[in-house]
């Protein structure tokens, strides 16, 4: 017998082993009861979980694949065409040479619109390729100097900051401490000081410098209007050598 997912049935169904023995009427070991809500369960669950599968990966239906029986029609042009039996609005698309598609399946009656459906999903596709170009990531690199730099390769790293931060990017600057350098770490923040009044003008601080074992940090974060184009173009990978 054939029941609907979810339906409550408040028989047992047989104390067997084996449901599926059960329900082809055959009597085997008294072991452990089946009770039919068991399976009432258990249908809904695999119903649910197949239609929440269907969902994820529908599409929009179009043509033959809208089920309405009736749906609300807007024309190519956008004029509304009122509300049509399916069939008859599928046959107006085709003698358009276009498509029926299904915008909206909320409500009475579904909402259809008569268009070239390749042409829509060319669109569609193109103007979120634009959405994500204009849209910016924020990451967080780091570049980390030793008390022990020279100016060539300062300067190199301050470089590196500057574009990371003209591309949009919070920066970590970390300073390095090795061996005897510990018992001079004012020399370190003095060099903090340094490179943030070297970021003044495009950066601000966020966290101010603080040390945590060998290693003093710092965070800087962009000002506003400072980043560039060429600067997310140029963004790359944290150089640290």
């Amino acid at each position: 017998m054939l029941y609907y997912p979810g339906e409550r049935r408040t028989t047992r169904v047989l104390t067997c082993r084996d449901p599926q023995a059960a329900f082809q009427g055959k009597d085997t070991s008294p072991d452990v009861f089946w009770s039919a809500e068991f399976f009432s369960a258990l249908d809904f669950f695999i119903f649910g979980f197949t239609e929440v599968l269907n969902i994820a990966t529908k599409e929009q239906a179009i043509n033959e694949r809208i089920r309405a029986q009736e749906v609300r029609v807007i024309d190519s042009d956008g004029s509304q065409l009122g509300i049509m039996k399916t069939r008859d609005a599928l046959q107006l698309a085709y003698d358009k040479g276009l498509d029926l598609v299904e915008m909206s399946a909320q409500g009475p009656q579904s909402v259809c619109k008569i268009m070239d459906y390749g042409k829509y999903r060319f669109d569609r596709s193109k103007k979120e390729k634009e959405s994500r170009k204009k849209q910016v990531t924020v990451e967080l690199k780091e570049i980390k100097f030793s008390c022990r730099i020279g100016q060539h390769d300062f300067d190199t790293k301050i470089g590196h900051v500057k574009r990371f931060l003209s591309a949009g990017n919070k920066v970590k600057v970390t300073i390095m401490f090795s061996g005897r350098e510990m018992s001079n770490k004012e020399r370190g923040f003095v060099m903090m000081d340094k490179i943030g009044e070297i970021l003044d003008e495009i950066a601000t601080v966020e966290k101010k410098p603080k040390l945590e074992g060998r290693f003093l940090t710092m965070f800087v974060a962009p000002k506003k209007n400072t980043t560039t184009s060429k600067g997310r173009e140029e963004n790359g990978k944290d150089q640290n050598a």
